[in-house]
């Protein structure tokens, strides 16, 4: 089985790729715009939050 458990997500008017990218912003500060969440958007994103 793939995906969010039933009820796992606590407003299911958003996005499983909401809930990705809002873990990824709390956890590093880095801000991701766009799904699919790949490991190069977070890199990419950890180094323009760096450069800014």
């Amino acid at each position: 089985m793939d995906g969010v458990a039933p009820g796992a997500c606590p407003d299911p008017e958003r996005s499983e790729g909401e809930w990705v990218g809002n873990a990824i912003l709390d956890a590093c500060g880095a801000d991701l715009f766009g799904n699919p969440t790949t490991p190069e958007r977070v890199w990419r994103a950890l180094k323009q939050k760096d450069m800014s």
